[in-house]
């Protein structure tokens, strides 16, 4: 039984107006669960992916995000903690699949507690 989730989302395309919609979209998602799960966290690995993040699309664009991180950028965009809130594995990729209205694939289902998804 998996106890807590971490989301990294794979990025390999070029497009980066797919790239800004989709992240802001799902940033917009897990800030809402933010407000009523408290510890439902957004942990990213390098400032400029947080400032990215946060809509400074100018400034920090997929480009300076491939110099950053690599070809495949991977960002851990959350955790959830399933007991607490009695949460399915399940329901939560169902959820951000969903969310990402067909713009997200599922990579690995799970490994090493982390789902990896792929844009």
């Amino acid at each position: 039984m998996v106890n807590e989730i971490k989301i990294v989302l794979h990025f390999d395309s070029n497009d980066q107006q797919k790239f800004k919609t989709l992240i802001s979209s799902l940033y917009d998602i897990i800030d809402s669960l933010k407000d009523s799960e408290k510890d439902i966290n957004v942990v990213v690995n390098d400032v400029g992916v947080m400032q990215f993040l946060k809509g400074n699309f100018d400034k920090y664009n997929l480009e300076t995000l491939k110099e950053v991180m690599g070809s495949d950028v991977k960002i851990w965009i959350c955790s959830v903690s399933l007991r607490k809130y009695g949460l399915s594995f399940n329901d939560l990729v169902d959820g951000l699949l969903l969310a990402s209205s067909g713009m997200l694939k599922l990579m690995e289902f799970i490994k090493n507690g982390y789902v990896y998804l792929k844009i």
